[in-house]
């Protein structure tokens, strides 16, 4: 950025990441059809939590289920990403950090990102994705309820970094969980199409947190806010489950009468 400029920066990282995402890409297949890590089977609890077929996008667009776990991401993302993006200033005025010392721990804490999605998504396999998505919802509310009172760098510095990792985990429970929900056969396109209401979210959040740290000049209002937020939504991972329901059947040919034609009439 201090030989190129900021615009010009971000050309050169778009140029690298299309050549990782498309070298990494030509190495993904599919596995076969009804694969499974051996010896693996699921839980009753897992089995409960899955849908009995496969639905197409336009099914699963019709169930209150798909937008549910819209709003499960799209929650999770406006708290996290208000936090994320007001990280550095968050740092120099509570932790009283320097600039270049909030500038470290926002590279540290990035980290968090992406520990949270293996983290999270572990804690699903072992679970279930709804104890997943409320568990990450309550720590998130309890650290919430009591961000605005910390006044020490490192364990605000140690919050950020839980709360970055819970942002990070609905990225690791949510494709998991729509596939549960939906059938993995179209998950591609059933989750990639939440990215659509959770792009509203992931712009208005972080947008009104700093409004309201700008009206009230600290950032507890804001903090109150989100905490309550994550409180109340706690009852959407309780209340979510899959959609049921098999496509109707042809009945089989065994189960019908047989039909004999009267003699001296028309079949």
């Amino acid at each position: 950025m201090q030989r190129t400029g900021v615009l010009q920066t971000f050309a050169y990282l778009g140029i690298a990441y299309g050549i990782v995402a498309i070298a990494a890409a030509s190495f993904m297949q599919n596995p076969p059809e009804g694969w499974k890590p051996e010896g693996w089977a699921p839980t009753a609890a897992q089995l409960s939590q899955r849908c009995d077929r496969d639905f197409t996008l336009g099914e699963a667009l019709g169930t209150w289920q798909w937008w549910a776990l819209c709003l499960l991401m799209s929650i999770n993302t406006a708290a996290g990403l208000s936090i994320i993006t007001q990280a550095s200033p968050i740092f120099q005025e509570m932790g009283k950090a320097t600039a270049a010392a909030a500038a470290g721990l926002v590279g540290i804490i990035a980290i968090g990102n992406g520990a949270g999605r293996i983290f999270w998504a572990w804690i699903s396999d072992l679970t279930t994705r709804k104890t997943a998505y409320f568990l990450m919802y309550l720590v998130e509310a309890i650290l919430f309820w009591t961000y605005h009172s910390i006044s020490s760098l490192g364990v605000l510095a140690v919050a950020t970094f839980i709360l970055v990792m819970c942002y990070g985990g609905a990225y690791g429970i949510t494709p998991a969980f729509a596939a549960d929900y939906f059938g993995p056969r179209d998950v591609g396109s059933i989750f990639g199409l939440m990215m659509l209401p959770w792009a509203f979210a992931a712009s208005f959040g972080p947008l009104l947190f700093a409004y309201l740290r700008q009206i009230n000049g600290n950032y507890t209002q804001a903090l109150y806010l989100i905490a309550g937020l994550m409180t109340v939504a706690l009852i959407l991972p309780i209340l979510v489950s899959p959609p049921r329901g098999h496509k109707a059947e042809q009945p089989q040919t065994g189960d019908r009468f047989a039909v004999q034609p009267v003699p001296g009439k028309s079949s």
